[in-house]
Parts: structure tokens; sequence; C-alpha cells
């Protein structure tokens, strides 16, 4: 049975500013914005991200802004990429009640998840998505205006 949210993440577009050119060629893609199916206000959205942000500091994490956008750039979640192993990230995304993550290694973007969770050792899935292909350059936040 596919993740049911699956297409959506396989059409995420990530945009950010360059890396800085020691930038190590694994890392996590995290955010603490409202679970997928969850509505939550731009304010505990922005919240969430910056307690995921000071924890990721405190535990002296190298990290990177970056986006997920939605395809036509309509809906976006700020997020971080962490120098991390999958594990940990796993862990941390649990702890901020995301229900999948992102995770690039070996010039491979690996799409994380399972149907429950917190089950990591169900949860790897290969997504048919080169990361550099889903890359727009860096724009300013994106907000869709209401009519």
């Amino acid at each position: 049975m596919p993740y049911p949210y699956e297409e959506e993440y396989k059409s995420t577009v990530f945009q950010y500013q360059d890396f800085p050119a020691d930038w190590p060629m694994s890392f996590a893609i995290l955010t603490a914005y409202a679970t997928t199916g969850e509505t939550w206000t731009p304010a505990q959205n922005i919240e969430a991200d910056q307690k995921l942000e000071a924890e990721l500091k405190k535990g002296g994490h190298r990290i990177h802004r970056i986006s997920g956008y939605s395809k036509d750039l309509a809906t976006h979640e700020e997020g971080w990429a962490v120098v991390m192993d999958l594990k940990p990230a796993w862990d941390l995304a649990v702890k901020y009640k995301q229900v999948a993550l992102f995770y690039y290694q070996d010039d491979e973007l690996l799409l994380v998840y399972s149907k429950e969770f917190s089950r990591y050792d169900e949860a790897i899935v290969k997504v048919d998505l080169n990361f550099k292909d889903s890359v727009r350059p860096f724009l300013p936040r994106v907000y869709p205006q209401k009519n």
C-alpha cells in the first residue's frame, strides 16, 4: 500500500541559498510545521520551526535553511538541512510529529516514512527523484495571496 502523501512528496521543490562549499553529501531535511492533514496558524508553525532550530543548534548540528514547496509554489514548509545520520534524524522527526522526512545521500534523495511512523525498521523508501533536478533558485518567502 503506497504512502497516502507519496505523490505530493515526490513533487516537492526545494529552494535554498547555496550550500557552503564544504557541506557534506549526506544530510537530513527536517521540518517542524504542521503534520500533513493538520492545520496550524502561521504563528504555531513559526514557533515550532524556531524550537527545532534551537534544538539543532544546541545539539551542535550543522544546519542550513532549506524550504520545501509544492510544485506550483502555492504551499511551503520552512525546514533545515541537517548534518546527521538517518536514525537520529528519524527520531527528531518523530519528536516533532512529522509523518515523513527526506534524507540525501550518495546523490539520491530518500523519502522516509512508515505506516507507524515510530517504526524505523520498516521505514526507508527510495524515491525516484534526483535532488538536483528538484531544486529551483532560492526565492524570498512566497506566500499565496488570498482573494
